[in-house]
C-alpha cells in the first residue's frame, strides 16, 4: 500500500505530464488573425452558395470580436503585408533590370501602389490610359500625382458609332481603351477581396497576362493581391494619401468600399448605368 507521501507524489508527478499537452493544446488554436481570414473565406463561399443561414453565423462571429480586437491584429498585419509587398516590387525590379509600369486608374488601389512604388525606390513610370468616361476629377487627380496620361486614338463614343453600345459579352471597349500592353512589366492594384470571381482568377502575386496575342505578353505584379479594404483604409490613412474626391463622403471621412470606373460600364447594374446617364447627361 501507498502512503500519503507516494500518492501525493504520483499526483504531482501526473500534472506535470498532463501540462505540456495542455500548452500543445494551446499553441494549436487559431488566432485572431487566422480566424478572421477563415471566417472571410466562408462568407465570400456562403454568398457565393447564397448560404443565408451561414451568412448570418458568420456575420454574428465577426461580430463577436471588439473593434480594439481587430484593429490591435490589423496594425501589425499591415505592417507586414506593406513589407512584403515592396520586397516584392524590388525583387520583380531587379529580375527586369527595367522601370515597372505602374498601372494607374485614378482608383485608390492605384493609388496605393504608387505609394508602395514610391516606398520601394525602384525606378517606374505610372501611366494612366485614358478611357475617355472616367468620372469627372480623374484627369485632375491623375495629374495632381504626376502620372503620365496616354491617350487613345479614338474616344469611346467613336467606338461605339462603330460597332454599337458595349455589353457583358462584347466588352471592345476595354480591350481598346484600357487592355493593352505598354511596358513589358506592369504593376497591378488587383484585389481577391473585390469579388469571388477575382478570388478565383487570380491566385499567385505574379502572373503572364496577354493581350490578344502572345507577343503582347506583360508581366503582371499584384502586390497587394491579398489585401482587404481595411487593410488599404488603414494604409491610405497611415500614409496621408489623398484619394480621388469621389471617395469621401460629405462629413470627409473616405467611403473605402467605393469603386472608381468607367461611367456606364456594361458591366454595372442597370439601375446604376441610368443614374450615371441622368447625372452626366452631356458626357
Amino acid at each position: 500500500k501507498e502512503t500519503k507521501a507516494e500518492t501525493a507524489k504520483t499526483e504531482t508527478a501526473k500534472t506535470e505530464k498532463a501540462e505540456p499537452a495542455a500548452d500543445a493544446t494551446a499553441a494549436d488554436a487559431p488566432t485572431l488573425k487566422e480566424t478572421l481570414t477563415n471566417a472571410a473565406n466562408s462568407f465570400i463561399e456562403a454568398c457565393y452558395n447564397l448560404d443565408t443561414d451561414a451568412v448570418i453565423a458568420i456575420n454574428q462571429q465577426m461580430n463577436s470580436y471588439s473593434e480594439e480586437e481587430i484593429n490591435k491584429n490589423l496594425s501589425s498585419d499591415i505592417l507586414q503585408k506593406v513589407e512584403q509587398a515592396v520586397k516584392l516590387l524590388q525583387v520583380c525590379y531587379k529580375a527586369a533590370g527595367e522601370p515597372l509600369e505602374i498601372a494607374y486608374s485614378g482608383g485608390k488601389d492605384s493609388d496605393v501602389i504608387l505609394e508602395l512604388a514610391k516606398m520601394s525606390g525602384i525606378e517606374y513610370r505610372a501611366i494612366y490610359k485614358n478611357t475617355t468616361i472616367d468620372p469627372p476629377g480623374t484627369l485632375r487627380h491623375v495629374l495632381e500625382n504626376g502620372v503620365e496620361i496616354c491617350r487613345p486614338k479614338e474616344s469611346f463614343f467613336s467606338l461605339m458609332m462603330k460597332r454599337a453600345y458595349p455589353n457583358r459579352f462584347r466588352r471592345f471597349c476595354c480591350s481598346v481603351l484600357k487592355e493593352y500592353k505598354i511596358l513589358d512589366n506592369a504593376v497591378m492594384g488587383i484585389r481577391k477581396c473585390e469579388s469571388v470571381k477575382r478570388a478565383m482568377m487570380y491566385t499567385e502575386p505574379t502572373a503572364c497576362r496577354i493581350y490578344g496575342s502572345k507577343r503582347n505578353h506583360v508581366n503582371a505584379i499584384y502586390p497587394i493581391l491579398e489585401w482587404s479594404n481595411e487593410e488599404v483604409l488603414v494604409f491610405i490613412e497611415e500614409r496621408g494619401i489623398k484619394l480621388h474626391p469621389l471617395y469621401y463622403r460629405e462629413d470627409g471621412t473616405i467611403d473605402i468600399t467605393k469603386r472608381l470606373g468607367c461611367m456606364c460600364c456594361p458591366l454595372m447594374y442597370y439601375k446604376k448605368r441610368l443614374q450615371d446617364f441622368k447625372k452626366y447627361p452631356g458626357m
